[in-house]
């Protein structure tokens, strides 16, 4: 995937008063081959964004229009993970969460920059891998993390959801 007229875009942290415009970007966001993601405060991830923008770990891109990609970085990995045989927790991981791209911003690369850029900001951090899950069977989202170099894990359940997670990593 190459990116494509992404030099204008800005990396922002984001904060509480930028609600409306994650819940705008993200009713746009349809998640090809994926469980759909609804911004309502009553489903996933809608649910989430206001302690996401609380704690300080969401970050967004920008274009000169809006906010074109979302993801939160979490400079730890999720319980979870040390169920996964071959997961080694000794390593200093974290862990990239729901992470969308505005429906208008879908095929131009953004998804990808914004994995590299969260990908950097761990690093700074001393993070030496990153993490992502994948809930259920999506192979749009594997062939995507596959490209940008993730290998798969294993796979875990949360007792909060009913199916399965696929962990996949790698090096940064």
């Amino acid at each position: 995937m190459t990116e494509k007229n992404n030099d204008c875009l800005r990396l922002v942290k984001l904060g509480p008063e930028h609600i409306e415009e994650v819940r705008k970007a993200l009713d746009t966001c349809a998640r090809a081959g994926a469980q759909p993601w609804n911004a309502d405060v009553n489903d996933y991830p809608g649910c989430m964004i206001d302690g996401d923008l609380k704690s300080g770990a969401a970050w967004g891109l920008f274009d000169d229009v809006g906010l074109v990609a979302y993801a939160v970085l979490d400079m730890n990995v999720d319980d979870e993970y040390g169920q996964v045989c071959g997961f080694d927790i000794s390593v200093s991981s974290a862990t990239i969460h729901r992470l969308f791209t505005a429906g208008q911003a879908q095929g131009r690369g953004i998804g990808s920059r914004i994995v590299r850029e969260m990908m950097h900001l761990a690093k700074e951090r001393g993070a030496e891998r990153m993490c992502i899950d994948i809930y259920g069977a999506a192979p749009v989202l594997v062939g995507f993390y596959t490209a940008l170099g993730f290998e798969k894990i294993g796979s875990f359940r949360r007792d909060e959801v009913d199916g399965e997670f696929t962990l996949y990593s790698r090096k940064i």
